[in-house]
């Protein structure tokens, strides 16, 4: 009787102890396990048994072999076929030979089929991939690439070949070499472990490419434990450049070319953290009337005015001292070694002489002048943060006194009782129902409204409409900003429950999140319960945080996280205007941005603008972020940002801020079939 049965794992035996010690037995069982024999010495010696009992006359015969085919030639100890034969006669012999032989070949081959059709999947799927896949063995010191991986990056090797690893690490940039190889043979890998990485590689011509590495690694048996690489080559040059050069557009401004404010805190801050004992002075300076400009001839010939400023400001600058650029009308001079207050105040001096000549616009002669705010390290601040707000307090008293320059001191803080008489009437504008809220709606490239920012004012009883420019930044240093922002908050989230009952429950709504109200701990669950009250479903709520703060506030990731948990999304405000870079904002749940409208009022005149928003939409497409352009105030703009495949705008063009019965009205009238 003959059985042919599927075998599991076997532990590894001696084929001659095994055969010789259960022969004593009157038994002969012959196992194979885990070798590694050519085709036919592994016939040859699986009719061993066979041949043994033919001579010792045994009538039973168990006889068990694993036979999984891998190529050609190796056997493994797992998922094998048996033969087990019963009640076998001697005079049976030389037939159940031939049995015994056709089997197993009927075997080999159903399995080399199964092999092949396997491998033919996994190499199409392999040559399918984007990306190009190796599996590096370190103890061997060898590669082996795909098809995919040597059309790519090494034209000259062969798919699925080994190589030696010096093949790939000689090709690796000699800045990133001692890195990658640290990486592969200078840790203790565990199975399954992920490894993910950069580098340059060059490729046959001679250029570096910037990869993407990554994989899994499993550890082989070979006697001791090795970690074996299984892993993918991504190319991302062209998206690390587009980020390098929107980084560059970006920390440049785009009217003067000077460094900004990013810049201004990583080189002050170095300059202050070295410890030096030279004394360092920041002076502020802004010109004053530029608003009349604008006003008079545009916002073009403003820019102009701006250049020219910068330029005259390059002039004076000393060699060794640093200029920056990190507002619209903001300059800061850094004064390396300043020994005195008089030589600051001399340097301030000829800051403002530079506004003693006119500047033309359009052969027309305009006069401007300047103000300087100073302040003095270690003095007034130990840090680059500290001694801008100081310089920039040190600018607003210059400016209301008109003294052309004014160094910080302890009694500029005079002007708190102004300061807390505004507070106290914003305390009652929040008893008293004073402030209300409006909203600008958010229009799609199809013309359809698809949310609205929701933005505060405050009607004064006396003092008539006020803008938040003029009493968030109190209400900041007051803590009113808790109360007043989760105010806020609650009125949008009535108003979005108003709007769907009203038959309008697909618009979004965003507000306004001032730096502060990070700091509010009990802002989280204020949102929780709001959004739960109102029954606003996930993603239809988001906060909008301006790049400064977001930079600033990197560090607050439970928050961000809490808010993704909630569904609330977060858009940056006034992307662009050189405060962050997609690096970091891949990093956390923001959902949006919003392209700062400095850039769109340049359109299409300004090629730099052109070239940064398009850079912006290209790899916020990349990433999977909504953008909405701001402030589109022309139809020539909207046309153009069209072209660009811009999906969100907001702005005059499309409808002022409205009283919410007016916004309701306008959606409703917007999206009214014709007819009706």
């Amino acid at each position: 009787m003959v059985h042919l049965v599927k075998t599991g794992p076997w532990t590894r035996f001696s084929i001659l102890g095994v055969c010789l010690g259960i022969s004593f037995l009157g038994y002969v069982v012959f196992i194979l396990v885990g070798s590694s024999v050519t085709g036919a010495y592994a016939i040859l010696v699986g009719l061993v048994p066979l041949i043994t009992a033919y001579f010792l006359g045994v009538r039973r015969v168990p006889v068990v072999t694993a036979l999984l085919l891998v190529g050609a030639t190796e056997f493994v100890a797992s998922g094998g076929w048996g033969l087990y034969l019963q009640d076998v006669s001697a005079r049976y012999m030389g037939d159940l030979l031939l049995l015994a032989a056709g089997v197993f070949l009927e075997v080999v081959r159903s399995l080399r089929k199964e092999v092949r059709e396997r491998s033919k999947e996994f190499l199409f799927a392999l040559d399918t991939a984007e990306e190009g896949f190796f599996r590096y063995t370190p103890w061997r010191g060898e590669f082996v690439f795909s098809k995919r991986f040597c059309e790519h990056f090494a034209p000259e090797l062969s798919p699925f070949v080994s190589y030696p690893a010096r093949v790939f690490f000689e090709n690796i940039h000699p800045m990133d070499r001692e890195r990658v190889e640290e990486m592969f043979v200078g840790k203790h890998w565990a199975e399954g472990q992920r490894f993910s990485f950069e580098c340059r590689v060059r490729r046959d011509s001679g250029r570096f490419l910037t990869v993407k590495v990554y994989g899994l690694v499993y550890i082989a048996e070979n006697g001791r434990r090795h970690p074996v690489f299984i892993g993918f080559m991504e190319d991302v040059t062209q998206t690390r450049e587009l980020e390098e050069k929107l980084d560059e557009l970006t920390h440049r401004h785009r009217i003067s070319g000077l460094e900004t404010a990013p810049r201004f805190y990583e080189r002050v801050g170095a300059r202050i953290g070295r410890g030096t004992e030279e004394k360092l002075a920041l002076l502020v300076a802004s010109p004053e009337d530029l608003s009349e400009v604008t006003d008079l001839y545009g916002h073009e010939a403003r820019d102009l005015v701006i250049k020219e400023i910068a330029d005259r400001f390059l002039l004076v600058k000393r060699r060794g001292d640093l200029l920056f650029h990190i507002e619209d009308q903001t300059f800061v001079f850094t004064l390396e070694g300043a020994s005195s207050s008089g030589d600051v105040a001399l340097f301030a001096q000829r800051i403002l002489d530079t506004f003693a000549r006119p500047f033309f616009v359009r052969g027309t002669p305009v006069y401007l002048s300047g103000v300087v705010g100073i302040a003095l390290h270690p003095e007034n601040g130990g840090s680059a943060e500290v001694l801008l707000q100081h310089a920039e307090a040190a600018l607003h008293h210059a400016r209301r006194e008109r003294s052309g320059f004014r160094f910080y001191s302890q009694s500029m803080l005079q002007g708190a009782a102004t300061r807390l008489r505004r507070m106290r009437d914003l305390q009652r504008a929040l008893r008293e129902e004073e402030l209300e809220l409006y909203y600008q709606p958010l229009v799609s490239i199809e013309g359809v409204v698809v949310g609205a920012e929701a933005l505060l004012r405050w009607r004064h009883p006396r003092e008539g409409l006020i803008l938040p420019s003029e009493f968030v930044p109190i209400a900041e240093d007051t803590g009113l900003i808790f109360p007043l922002g989760r105010w806020v908050i609650s009125r949008a989230a009535e108003a979005w429950g108003r709007w769907r009952r009203e038959g309008l429950s697909s618009l979004l709504i965003s507000v306004n999140l001032s730096p502060q109200q990070i700091k509010d701990v009990q802002l989280v669950d204020h949102l929780r319960e709001t959004l739960s009250r109102h029954g606003i479903p996930p993603g239809y709520l988001t906060l909008e945080i301006t790049e400064r703060t977001f930079l600033e506030h990197m560090g607050s990731r439970e928050f961000f996280s809490r808010l993704e948990e909630m569904g609330i999304g977060i858009a940056l405000d006034d992307f662009g205007t050189g405060y962050s870079t997609f690096q970091y904002i891949k990093q956390y749940p923001v959902k949006a941005i919003k392209i700062d409208k400095s850039f769109v009022q340049g359109l299409p005149a300004r090629g730099e603008d052109v070239a940064i928003i398009q850079a912006i939409l290209t790899l916020a497409d990349g990433l999977g972020l909504a953008v909405i352009a701001e402030g589109v105030e022309n139809e020539q703009q909207a046309l153009l940002l069209r072209t660009f495949n811009c999906q969100i705008f907001q702005g005059f063009f499309y409808k002022e801020p409205l009283r919410e019965e007016e916004f309701i009205q306008y959606v409703k009238a917007l999206h009214r079939p014709p007819g009706q």
